[in-house]
Order: C-alpha cells, then structure tokens, then sequence
C-alpha cells in the first residue's frame, strides 16, 4: 500500500510500489519515564498538537501520523523518543530549558542513553522523516498528474475541439447563407425563365391559330360532297 492510500487520499490500488526486503523493526515499548504535567505542551517537543496553517485543515493529520511512524519504528533501549517525551512530560515543571534537558538526559543515561546515541537516533529518525518526504513527493506528483495535470489535458482537448467545431459552425452558416441566397436568385431565374417560356408558348398558339383561321377564311376550303 503506498503512503497516499494508507493515509486514505487515494484509493487503494491508485499506486504499484515494489516490495522491499526489509521489514520494520518492532516497536520496543517503553513505560513514561515522567509524570505527566496538566496544561498545554510545548510546541517543540515531540508530542506538540497539530496547527491550523494558511492553507486549511487537511484531510489527513499529518504530525500525528508521523508522531505513529517515529512510535513504530522506535528502536530498542531509550533513544531520542523517549527522550523527546520525556521533555514534553516536564512541560509544566518550574525550570529552564537547559535544567529539563539535563534532568531528562539524567534520568536516561541511568538506563544506558548516550548524547552520541542521542543525536545519532534522532538523526535516524530524521532520515526516516524525510524517507516518507521523498515518498510522498513521489505519489504526489503522480496523483497530481492523475487529478489535475491530465485533467487539464482533457480541457485541453475538449476547448481545441470546441474550437474547431465553432470554426465548423462559422463555415456551414456562411454556406447555409450562401445557399439561400443561390436559392433566392434561382427562384428568379427560374420566374423569368418560365415567364419567357409561357409568353412564347402563348405567342405561337396565337400564331398557329390565326394561321389555321386565316386558311379557312381565306383559301375557302371546303369538303368535297359525294
């Protein structure tokens, strides 16, 4: 399952992500070390609340989901997680930064904690941070291809055509009024021409039947009696 499906943006199936051989360390579950404080937590520690940015609320919470991968893939022994909560516990407690940091790592190094392991897990941590970044980045540019690149290719598409069915219409309109037009000079021509042809018509019936009429009267003709 890629990331943008585990975090329910996509439908599963959207993307094909190779398998690796790798498999995910088990989580070593550690007991809180420290008490924990009422009031509001620190917004630099590992367990700070989500806030609202300029760009709106999205659909998935994505400090907590980091928050959940840090916890799954937590390495055995205390490292920079428990470290981290071990500062936010301390969130309300009447000392400086300096002192809480002390304090933390005291209690810690007692269970084996080291700076060098300290900066060392935390830059893990990092690098698995920014391991899911290039994930994401990935799939998003996939997705974004998917539901808006190819998308306004479709647009595209569909304007090009729009236009060359406009142009279409333009041109059969011009047609259909140049057709008319012939019409309208044909149903002329053809007046005056059928006017010509009945007048001639005309003309020459009068002509042969004054002809037959002048024969009678002048040559006299007559039926021969028996």
């Amino acid at each position: 399952m890629s990331f943008l499906e585990s975090l329910g943006l996509v439908k599963k199936g959207t993307f094909v992500k190779e398998e690796g051989n790798g498999e995910r360390r088990n989580a070593e579950k550690t007991p809180p070390l420290f008490p924990l404080p009422t009031g509001n937590p620190l917004q630099n520690t590992f367990n700070a609340p989500v806030f609202a940015t300029t760009a709106g609320t999205a659909k998935v919470d994505y400090l907590g989901h980091f928050k959940k991968l840090l916890k799954d893939e937590n390495l055995p022994g205390p490292d920079y997680i428990e470290f981290s909560e071990g500062l936010e516990k301390m969130n309300n407690v009447p000392l400086t930064e300096q002192q809480k940091y002390e304090n933390v790592f005291a209690v810690l190094s007692s269970m084996g904690l080291t700076v060098d392991k300290l900066t060392s897990s935390a830059v893990t941590y990092l690098q698995k941070i920014e391991a899911e970044e290039m994930t994401f980045g990935l799939e998003y540019k996939g997705k974004e291809k998917m539901d808006i690149i190819d998308v306004q290719g479709v647009i595209a598409t569909i304007e090009k055509e729009n236009e060359e069915l406009n142009k279409k219409i333009l041109a059969n309109n011009q047609k259909i009024n140049s057709s008319r037009i012939n019409i309208q000079e044909a149903q002329q021509r053809l007046l005056i021409e059928k006017g010509a042809f009945e007048q001639a018509v005309n003309t020459m019936k009068q002509i042969i039947n004054n002809h037959v009429h002048n024969i009678k009267s002048y040559l006299n003709v007559t039926t021969t009696k028996q």
